[in-house]
């Protein structure tokens, strides 16, 4: 017998490359909010959901990113995160829902800051992400 919990999950996608229609390459990294919808088609239907979630979470992100110009990206992120959670939701249906989108980031080459979004209602801390002055530890 297996343990099951029903409540959200997060899962994060690392920053990866995508490049957008109008030949800008960005960085993305997301947060994806997620439950089970049915414990046991979660566990019968999919072998590592977390692994599931990421996998198509990042390849959504990239194909709805990819489609866009970077203008579009940079300000109209609430409509991206919609199509990503749409498409998610379409494909996840029978064994998870996504809750809301996470806070999507975008970041042009250069480093300038992109809109970061939190829960609809706003739910989120009110803070923009922004990079860290402190120097970066070695490994």
């Amino acid at each position: 017998m297996w343990k099951v919990s029903l409540a959200r999950s997060r899962c994060r996608l690392p920053r990866k490359q995508v490049i957008t229609q109008d030949n800008v390459s960005i960085g993305v990294a997301a947060v994806a909010y997620f439950r089970r919808v049915d414990a046991v088609k979660s566990i019968v239907e999919i072998e590592d959901i977390r692994q599931a979630v990421a996998q198509i979470a990042q390849t959504t992100v990239r194909n709805v990113v990819g489609r866009s110009l970077l203008d579009q990206v940079l300000t109209d992120t609430q409509t991206l995160n919609l199509a990503i959670r749409e498409i998610l939701d379409r494909i996840t249906q029978q064994w998870a829902r996504f809750v809301f989108p996470g806070g999507a980031e975008g970041h042009h080459p250069a480093g300038e800051h992109a809109a970061r979004d939190g829960p609809p209602g706003g739910g989120g801390n009110g803070r923009s992400a922004r990079r860290s002055s402190r120097p970066r530890e070695r490994r």
